[in-house]
C-alpha cells in the first residue's frame, strides 16, 4: 500500500509538472520544432530499447537470489548493464543521426538542433541504463521512495526550464534538450550515489563486475525481453515517426502532444505492477506456478480498473482537456487521445500476465508472438495511413494491434496452466467491466444534460471519480483485498488478513 502510494503520488505530481512543462515548452519552441524535438526523442528512445528488458530481467534476479549472493550478482549485472550501454551509444551514434536528417525535410537552423537533442537524449539514455542496478536493487527490497523523489523533482525543475524559454527569437530545441537530458542525468547520478550508500551489497568491485558469469543465468532472459522491448519500442516511438512520414512534424506534434495523456494513464498502471513484481517473484519461489498467476492476476485487474476509471471521462472530455492543458485543440490530438486511451485500458487487462511469464522464466513464446505483431503493425499502419490519407487508419491498426497482444498472452499462459482463462474472465475481467459500466453511464449522463464548458467538465470528471471508486471498491476487489485495504488505511492490523 505504502509503495503503491509512492508510485501513485510519484507518478500523479511527475504528470502535472510535465503538463506544465510541455505546455511551456510547447509555447518556447513553436508547434514544428516540437515536432522535431519529440521526432528526435523518439528515435533515441528506440537506442534504449534495452532498458525496460534489463530493468525487468535485473529485477527478477535480485528478487530471486538469496542474499548471500546478492553483491556478486549485482556487481555481474553492473557490469552486463555496462557493456550493454556502451553498444547502444555505439549503435545511436553510428545510425542515429542519418536516420534523423532522413525522416525530416527541416530548416538547416532547426535541423542542427535536432542533431543535438538527439545526442543529449541519447547521453542521458545511456547512463540510465548502465546505473539501472541500483534503482532495482532498491526496488528487490520494495524501497521505492528514493527515485521517485527525484524524479518527481526532476519533473517539477524543468518547468522553470521551459518557462524561461518563452520569448527566444529563435527554437530554443537544443537548450531545451540539453537542460532536460542534464536533469536526468543529475537525478540518474544522485540515486545511484544514495543507494550505494544504503545497501551494502551495491558496492562495487572491480574483479567481480569483469566477471559477469552470475548474470549469465539471465542472459536468455535478457534476449527474449530485449526482443519484446525492441518490438514495444518500434511500435510507441516508431508512431511519433509514422506520424512524421505520413503527415509531417506538424502530424508528429499532434500525435506526440495527444499521446502523453494515454502515456501518463499507462504510467498509473504500470506503476501497479512495478510495485507488486517483487511481491509476485517471492509468492513465485514460495508457492510455485500457482502463486505467481494469482498476483498476475490481481495486478492485471488493479491496473485495468485504474486504466478503465480514467480513460472513460478522458476520452469523453478529450477536446475539453487538450484545450485546458495546451490552450488549444484540433480534431488529430483529440482522435489521438481517445484511440490511445482505448488501447491502454485494452491492454492493462492482461499486461500482468506477463509478470506470470517473467517468473517462471518462460518467456520466450510471448515476447516472439508479441514482437512479430508489433512490428508488423508498422507497415500495416502506414499503408493503412497512406492509403486513406487519414492518420486516423493508422491509429486504428495499431489499437487492433494492442487488442491482439493482449488476447494472446492469455491464450499463451493457458498453454502453460490450463484454466488461466477462466480465472482471468472471473477474477479480472468480469470485476472491471462491472466497475467501468457506472463510469461510462455518468459520463455518458452528464455529456448529454450539459453544454460544453468548465462545468460540464468539472461535474464530469467529479462523478465519473465518485462513481469508479464506489464501483472499484465493491465489485472490482474482493472481499479480502478490502478488509486489507481497510486495515491499512487504518494503520492497523486485522485478524486473519494477509
Amino acid at each position: 500500500m505504502r509503495n503503491g502510494a509512492i508510485a501513485w503520488g510519484q507518478i500523479g505530481g511527475g504528470l502535472v509538472a510535465r503538463f506544465l512543462s510541455t505546455r511551456f515548452a510547447l509555447a518556447a519552441l513553436g508547434i514544428e520544432a516540437m515536432g522535431a524535438y519529440l521526432a528526435a526523442l523518439a528515435l533515441a528512445l528506440i537506442a534504449s530499447i534495452v532498458t525496460g528488458a534489463l530493468q525487468s530481467t535485473t529485477l527478477r534476479a535480485l528478487s530471486l537470489a538469496p542474499l548471500a549472493q546478492r553483491p556478486r550478482l549485482f556487481n555481474a549485472l553492473i557490469g552486463l548493464h555496462f557493456r550493454v550501454a556502451l553498444g547502444v551509444a555505439g549503435i545511436g551514434a553510428l545510425l542515429g543521426p542519418p536516420a534523423l536528417s532522413g525522416l525530416f525535410e527541416l530548416p538547416p537552423a532547426l535541423a542542427d538542433q535536432a542533431q543535438v537533442a538527439f545526442f543529449c537524449v541519447l547521453a542521458a539514455s545511456v547512463v540510465a541504463i548502465a546505473l539501472a542496478p541500483y534503482e532495482i536493487a532498491l526496488q528487490a527490497h520494495e524501497r521505492f521512495g528514493l527515485f521517485a523523489t527525484l524524479d518527481l523533482a526532476r519533473a517539477v525543475a524543468l518547468i522553470p526550464v521551459a518557462y524561461l524559454l518563452i520569448g527566444q527569437p529563435t527554437p530554443p530545441l537544443a537548450a531545451f534538450a540539453a537542460l532536460s537530458a542534464g536533469l536526468s542525468l543529475s537525478v540518474t547520478l544522485a540515486g545511484a550515489w544514495q543507494a550505494r550508500k544504503s545497501l551494502p551489497e551495491t558496492r562495487l568491485h572491480l574483479r567481480w563486475i569483469l566477471n559477469i558469469r552470475p548474470a549469465r543465468g539471465q542472459t536468455a532472459l535478457l534476449s527474449w525481453s530485449v526482443l519484446g522491448g525492441l518490438a514495444a519500442s518500434a511500435r510507441a516511438q516508431g508512431m511519433v515517426l509514422l506520424m512524421a512520414a505520413l503527415g509531417g512534424p506538424v502530424a508528429s506534434a499532434a500525435y506526440g502532444l495527444g499521446n502523453q495523456l494515454p502515456a501518463a494513464l499507462r504510467q498509473f498502471a504500470e506503476a501497479t505492477r512495478q510495485v507488486l513484481a517483487p511481491r509476485i517473484y517471492a509468492d513465485h519461489a514460495a508457492q510455485g506456478s500457482d502463486g505467481s498467476i494469482t498476483g498476475a492476476l490481481v495486478a492485471s485487474r488493479i491496473a485495468a480498473l485504474i486504466a478503465f476509471g480514467a480513460a472513460i471521462p478522458m476520452a469523453v472530455n478529450a477536446p475539453a482537456l487538450l484545450a485546458l492543458w495546451l490552450g488549444r485543440s484540433n480534431p488529430e490530438m483529440v482522435m489521438v487521445v481517445r484511440l490511445m486511451l482505448a488501447a491502454v485500458a485494452l491492454d492493462q487487462l492482461s499486461a500482468g500476465l506477463g509478470l506470470a511469464f517473467l517468473a517462471r522464466g518462460r518467456i520466450a513464446w510471448m515476447q516472439g508472438w508479441g514482437a512479430a505483431l508489433a512490428v508488423m503493425s508498422l507497415p500495416a499502419a502506414f499503408l493503412a495511413g497512406r492509403a486513406s490519407g487519414d492518420i486516423g487508419a493508422a491509429l486504428w491498426v495499431a489499437l487492433a494491434v494492442t487488442t491482439t497482444i493482449a488476447a494472446l498472452r492469455i491464450v499463451l499462459l493457458t498453454r502453460l496452466s490450463p484454466g488461466t482463462a477462466t480465472r482471468w474472465a472471473h477474477e479480472t475481467l468480469i470485476p472491471v467491466l462491472a466497475s467501468a459500466l457506472p463510469v461510462a453511464l455518468g459520463a455518458a449522463l452528464v455529456q448529454g444534460l450539459l453544454p460544453e464548458g468548465a462545468a460540464r467538465l468539472a461535474l464530469s470528471l467529479g462523478l465519473c471519480a465518485a462513481l469508479w471508486l464506489g464501483a472499484s471498491w465493491r465489485l472490482g476487489l474482493s472481499a479480502p483485498e478490502r478488509a486489507r485495504l481497510s486495515a491499512l488505511l487504518r494503520r492497523r492490523p486485522t485478524e486473519g488478513v494477509t
